[in-house]
C-alpha cells in the first residue's frame, strides 16, 4: 500500500506500517478524504487555529474592498475549497495507492498557491493552509485501525 501526502512523512510511514493488516485499503482512503475535509475545512475556520499572522493593515483594506467579509488565506474561496474538497485533492490510482494533492496551482499554471501561502513571500509571511502534520496522522491511524483485520 502506497500513500503519498506530499511533505508530510511521518504520515506515509505510519500508513505504510498498517499495509500488512489492511482488509480494505480503498475503504480506509475514502475514510481519510472524508476527515480530511472536515479537517481542513476547520482549520480555514479557525484561521490556523491562531497560527497565521494576521493581515497587514494595507492588505486588510484593499481586501475588504476585493473581497469583503473573507477571513484570512481567503479571497476566492479557490485554495480552500481545493484543499477540503476529497474529489478535488484526492486521488486513489489503484486500489493500494492514494494520492492527496495538497498543493494547488494557479488557472495559468505560474504560482503554487498552497506553497506561496505555506512558505511565504518577501512581501507576505507564511500561513500554512494545510492542517499540521499531527493532526494527518491522527486522521490516518485512526481510519487504518478501523480498517486492520486485527489490531
Amino acid at each position: 500500500m502506497t500513500v503519498l501526502v506530499k511533505g508530510v512523512a511521518s504520515v506515509n510511514r505510519s500508513l505504510g506500517a498498517y499495509a500488512a493488516k489492511l482488509a480494505a485499503p480503498v475503504a480506509m482512503f475514502e475514510q481519510i478524504a472524508q476527515e480530511l475535509s472536515v479537517a481542513e475545512q476547520a482549520w480555514f475556520t479557525a484561521e490556523g487555529e491562531g497560527s497565521w499572522q494576521p493581515l497587514s493593515l494595507q492588505y486588510a483594506a484593499r481586501k475588504a474592498q476585493e473581497y469583503p467579509g473573507q477571513p484570512i488565506l481567503v479571497a476566492t474561496g479557490e485554495l480552500r475549497d481545493w484543499l477540503a474538497n476529497p474529489a478535488k485533492a484526492m486521488r486513489i490510482t489503484s486500489p493500494e495507492t492514494m494520492q492527496w494533492i495538497n498543493d494547488r496551482n494557479t488557472p495559468d499554471g505560474r504560482w503554487n498557491l498552497a506553497e506561496l501561502h505555506r512558505d511565504g513571500t518577501p512581501n507576505m509571511p507564511a500561513r500554512d493552509p494545510v492542517v499540521p502534520a499531527v493532526r494527518l496522522n491522527e486522521i490516518a491511524l485512526a481510519a487504518a485501525g478501523v480498517h486492520a483485520r486485527w489490531p
